[in-house]
């Protein structure tokens, strides 16, 4: 167990020593009921990408994308059958996986990780018996927040339609960056404040973005390193097995297996910067010192006040929106940059 009085001043490394203990002590329950959900679901959207990956080389298909010809209406709905419905069903399949994970995965690991740091060791049928008192809370509050991320993302699509004809590139970098960060700094900490506080809906979110302000260069630190491996590290490290079919198995099997091991670390880390921002922010340690046996759950949040962003915030929000509007950029141009080059090579 340790002293909740140190989370106020623990530096980033020491929590990443403390979220490799926790996954370490906990690795084959993590591992486990991660793998129990992901392994159906990647088979499930492989299989339900397999008609998208067929029709790459469908002639109208191929037509369309070189923009040789314009579809006639047959072709319109030869297309629709071809790409848009299954494409629909598949980021159907893909929103219920990621409730399902959040409920069934994240949640317990969530649990477990803040059961830790007080030094208490619940097994897996506890911290299902502690998200199920959470269950509607959870649910709802995860719905609501896909609901309000779809709807901005909506809006931004419909901005960079109308402002896009300008330049799309950098407007595509605009928009899609103001999206990213919204991600960033409102859904690290979502989980963590559905399944360990008494906070829900809309509200939740508030409070997720107010606690990530505490500690928001450590979170997008690990977001970002977490985002390094599994887009630049492990796409290389897969392009070695080729491009055959049995090369695309072993991608597949390989990321996969990958992901598993790696889905636990994040949750960790975000539960122990949860921590760290309420003790920080409200002096949770010293609420919980006057509770027996206490947990964050039983301290209420303080009342909401103030504007959602003081003048403060506003440099380093700044800075995260400046960051990932450039890396935007410069992934933008190198994917134009090497379709170029295989234009030219082809």
């Amino acid at each position: 167990m340790i002293s909740l009085s140190t989370l106020s001043r623990r530096p980033f490394s020491a929590t990443f020593q403390r979220l490799v203990a926790i996954y370490r002590q906990n690795a084959a329950l993590f591992i486990g009921i991660t793998a129990l959900i992901q392994v159906p679901s990647l088979i499930l959207r492989y299989v339900l990408g397999l008609p998208l990956l067929a029709a790459q080389s469908d002639p109208a298909y191929e037509s369309l994308m070189s923009g040789a010809t314009v579809p006639d209406a047959s072709q319109v709905e030869h297309l629709l059958n071809l790409i848009v419905l299954p494409t629909l069903g598949l980021i159907v399949v893909t929103l219920v996986t990621i409730l399902i994970e959040v409920v069934l995965v994240d949640a317990p690991i969530t649990y477990i990780s803040a059961e830790s740091e007080f030094g208490r060791q619940p097994t897996f049928a506890e911290a299902l018996a502690a998200v199920r008192a959470r269950m509607a809370v959870i649910v709802g509050g995860v719905i609501t927040y896909g609901v309000l991320l779809i709807g901005l993302g909506f809006a931004l699509l419909m901005a960079f339609v109308l402002t896009g004809a300008i330049s799309q590139l950098l407007f595509f970098a605009f928009w899609g960056g103001l999206f990213v960060t919204v991600f960033v700094l409102t859904w690290p900490l979502l989980v963590p404040v559905l399944v360990l506080e008494q906070t829900a809906g809309v509200q939740a979110v508030r409070r997720s973005f107010e606690l990530t302000k505490v500690r928001l260069w450590p979170i997008l630190g690990l977001t970002a390193g977490l985002a390094l491996i599994t887009n630049l590290v492990l796409p290389v490290i897969a392009g070695l097995f080729g491009t055959s079919p049995t090369g695309d198995a072993l991608t597949s099997i390989f990321t996969g297996i990958v992901g598993i091991l790696l889905g636990p670390v994040p949750t960790i880390g975000y539960t122990l910067f949860y921590l760290e921002a309420r003790v920080r922010k409200e002096g949770l340690d010293k609420a919980l010192e006057a509770i027996p046996n206490g947990r964050p759950i039983h301290v209420l949040p303080p009342p909401t006040s103030g504007p959602l962003i003081a003048s403060e915030d506003w440099i380093n929000l700044g800075i995260v929106f400046v960051s990932i509007f450039i890396l935007i950029l410069l992934l933008m141009a190198l994917g134009f940059g090497s379709a170029g080059i295989r234009a030219v090579g082809g």
